[in-house]
């Protein structure tokens, strides 16, 4: 992970590097601790690949990315947000496979 945030120091803003760090994050969240090391760790994850659908709306990885790091972070929040981000995990995956029809992992996240 520290080369990837090395090369975000060094200027790059690309939506492919910042999902990159985001999915370095998400792995990281099952060798934390504690659940609260869990949710922070899935929070940044979040937040750089939000950061990657922004830099790159038509990117269809970044919006897969997006809706599989909010249901890594959902399990651990309460259950009125469980649902709010059911509903962003559904409209990230509908947009990336709008933007990429053939990415069967697309498909695979909506229907979990």
């Amino acid at each position: 992970m520290s080369a990837y945030l090395e090369g975000e120091k060094l200027g790059g803003k690309d939506a492919d590097l910042l999902r990159e760090i985001a999915r370095e994050y998400a792995l990281a969240m099952p060798d934390a601790k504690t659940k609260t090391e869990k949710l922070a760790l899935g929070q940044k994850s979040v937040s750089y690949v939000q950061r990657a659908v922004a830099t790159d709306p038509k990117n269809a990885l970044a919006h897969l990315a997006l809706a599989i790091c909010y249901g890594h972070v959902a399990p651990l929040l309460d259950n009125r947000t469980k649902i709010a981000y059911s509903n962003l995990i559904k409209e990230h995956a509908e947009q990336s496979i709008a933007l990429h029809a053939t990415n069967d992992y697309a498909f695979h996240v909506l229907g979990a």
